[in-house]
């Protein structure tokens, strides 16, 4: 629920962003897509982590985000 959430950006907050870099961005009717790359330490622990994401965004009518999809 929205405690769990808060509690999930409690901690990302947290996280030492080491890069954040967009590869690319599509688009097309109500959809945006956005490929990035993600590397991160996570605190007290030193540990780095980096990913390849795609994220996929449809938006309705008001420009509002009614949907959003994490790869």
């Amino acid at each position: 629920g929205k405690a769990g959430a808060l509690q999930f950006f409690e901690i990302i907050g947290t996280f030492k962003i080491r890069e954040f870099q967009v590869l690319s961005l599509l688009a097309g009717g109500n959809q945006v897509a956005a490929e990035f790359v993600l590397e991160f330490e996570a605190p007290g622990t030193g540990v780095v982590c980096r990913d390849e994401e795609m994220h996929l965004w449809t938006i309705d009518d008001c420009g509002l985000t009614i949907a959003d999809c994490g790869i």
